[in-house]
């Protein structure tokens, strides 16, 4: 096997040596995997990526698997919703949409825009699965952006509120609608006009 020299920062250095360590294997071992893994995936480091600001791929595959959960979930819902009355699949979708939107005439948010954005918020985590907060952020800011001075402000003024309704749900970095948790039985939810 040819060898090569190369230089690593301290930092690196002290990573393998505990991979090495924990695996029981040499550090050559280690630099071997780590670049065959490299070569089989074509995951390298550009210069101009932060470290710290990239999520593992393992997160990222977390986080895809939970989004195609949240639409099969979705799916399933529309299909027993469809096999118990196919004529009422969109009413009870509409339903839950609906009772959603109702919740908002007696808490925060308040304005107009976060009532808005909360709504649309909903129907997205609803139909699209589950999503990070950062890619809230950059749903919302087009639409409701001109209330606020930046999109960290807009995100500060309205994830409290999100959390406190009944439907959005906040795991770990991910935000998911809970359509079970909606409230669809309430007598006086056909009151509210939107």
């Amino acid at each position: 096997m040819p060898r090569q020299s190369v230089s690593i920062t301290e930092e690196m250095e002290k990573w393998i040596d505990s991979k090495a360590e924990e695996r029981d294997v040499s550090k050559s071992k280690i630099l071997r995997e780590a670049i065959e893994t490299a070569r089989v995936t074509g995951l390298l480091r550009s210069e101009n990526v932060d470290p710290d600001d990239v999520e593992s791929i393992l997160d990222r595959i977390d986080t895809l698997e939970k989004r195609v959960q949240a639409l099969e979930q979705n799916s399933e819902f529309e299909i027993n919703a469809s096999n118990n009355n196919p004529d009422q699949t969109d009413t009870s979708l509409n339903d839950i949409i609906f009772e959603f939107n109702s919740q908002l005439n007696n808490q925060p948010p308040n304005t107009a825009h976060g009532k808005e954005a909360a709504k649309k918020v909903f129907e997205s985590l609803f139909s699209d699965g589950p999503s990070t907060s950062s890619e809230l952020k950059e749903l919302l800011y087009p639409d409701i952006g001109d209330n606020y001075n930046s999109k960290e402000s807009m995100w500060n003024a309205l994830r409290n509120n999100l959390i406190s309704l009944d439907g959005i749900e906040k795991n770990g970095r991910e935000w998911n609608a809970n359509p079970d948790a909606v409230d669809t039985d309430s007598a006086n939810i056909r009151d509210w006009e939107s």
